[in-house]
């Protein structure tokens, strides 16, 4: 569905998306089939299987929640690669609501998910709260960072550009 904003409100951009699964590529080029300026392949982001070898936006939305520790490293250091040097990342993930004032309905679902994610993190695809701004080391330039509660489930938007001597 966010692929189809995007495209909607850019349609001369050339869109290249990536699905781990074939199953979940051929389900996004369906869903895409009326831009013909839109293709998402079968890939794999961490193992350097890009369609492209630059690009001037990289969205990754929900997807860093899965990955393990050392994959969110290895994902954002192939980001900085494959970012063209006037690009820009928007990362949207799961995360923990922020400080006193979160709503009650944010500390209460969040919370039963850290729990069930801590117990049995299958029944929740993998996905963990995480909070995005701690990964995001002193070469990137976080341009916009913002945590959004939707009926308690919680999330943290990032829009940052990596720093021009940071450039790979």
């Amino acid at each position: 569905r966010t692929a189809k904003q995007v495209l909607e409100h850019y349609p001369s951009m050339d869109y290249k998306g990536l699905e781990l699964t074939p199953r979940m590529a051929k389900l996004a080029n369906e869903k895409l089939a009326s831009f013909a300026n839109a293709k998402v392949v079968q890939a794999d982001a961490l193992h350097d299987q890009w369609p492209s070898p630059e690009f001037d936006r990289i969205l990754a939305f929900y997807v860093l929640d899965i990955f393990t520790e050392n994959e969110i490293k290895l994902f954002l250091k192939t980001c900085k690669e494959r970012l063209s040097s006037s690009g820009k990342v928007v990362f949207v993930s799961i995360t923990e609501p922020s400080g006193d004032s979160a709503p009650f309905s944010a500390k209460a679902v969040m919370g039963a998910w850290n729990a069930i994610s801590n117990v049995a993190p299958i029944i929740l695809g993998g996905c963990r709260p995480l909070r995005l701004t701690t990964y995001l080391d002193d070469l990137w330039d976080v341009e916009h960072s913002e945590i959004v509660s939707v009926l308690g489930y919680t999330s943290e938007i990032i829009v940052a550009s990596q720093q021009q001597e940071s450039r790979i």
